[in-house]
């Protein structure tokens, strides 16, 4: 079990290293996630999603307000 979670542990490690190298030539400077109104569970949750992702990417970005999910 513990040779298991060490070895899955060195994979995931592994891939993310790779996933660093990647050539980002040609990817939009910006990421923007179309959410609801502010205050609800939508923004919310799309926001934090947005700035998370465009964090990891090196990338600007953030959470739309739009009329919802009808709008989106």
């Amino acid at each position: 079990m513990k040779f298991t979670a060490i070895l899955a542990a060195s994979t995931i490690l592994a891939g993310a290293a790779v996933a660093q190298d990647v050539d980002k030539t040609g990817w939009p400077s910006s990421f923007t996630v179309g959410t609801a109104s502010q205050g609800g569970t939508y923004f919310a949750y799309g926001s934090g999603w947005a700035n998370l992702v465009a964090k990891e990417l090196g990338l600007t970005g953030g959470g739309e307000v739009t009329g919802g999910p009808m709008q989106n």
